[in-house]
């Protein structure tokens, strides 16, 4: 039962392309089109994960292997600290300051939960 979860990733891809249309400025623009390409990526990664096991469709969200990890990690901090730029240089209540801050949590958000499966990893491995 995926189909809420591609029904609402279609919604947020659809949801992109017409905030795309009506977008001022370029940051805009670029903000709303990087929106529809995850949205859209999600879906395919819903779809492909409805075959069962294909080791080639499988979507590892959180690495198991250390250097990976850091490299992740250390990859999107350094989004949320751009999106964090990107909200300041703003006008406050436009879309491209929202569109900053949404970076900026989103990426606090994932490090956080690697933080979290990191632990729950370590937890479950035998001493």
């Amino acid at each position: 039962m995926r189909w809420p979860a591609g029904v609402v990733l279609l919604m947020a891809a659809l949801g992109g392309l017409a905030l795309s249309r009506s977008a001022y400025d370029d940051v805009s623009r670029v903000g709303s089109l990087l929106l529809f390409a995850i949205a859209i990526l999600g879906v395919f990664a819903v779809l492909s994960s409805g075959y069962g096991v294909f080791s080639k469709s499988r979507i590892n969200w959180f690495p198991a292997h250390g250097t990976v990890r850091w490299a992740v990690g250390g990859v999107v901090g350094i989004a949320a600290i751009v999106g964090l730029f990107h909200a300041t240089a703003a006008e406050p209540g436009t879309f491209a300051y929202y569109n900053g801050l949404g970076l900026f949590l989103v990426g606090v958000a994932y490090d956080f939960m690697l933080l979290k499966d990191w632990f729950d990893r370590r937890s479950d491995s035998p001493p």
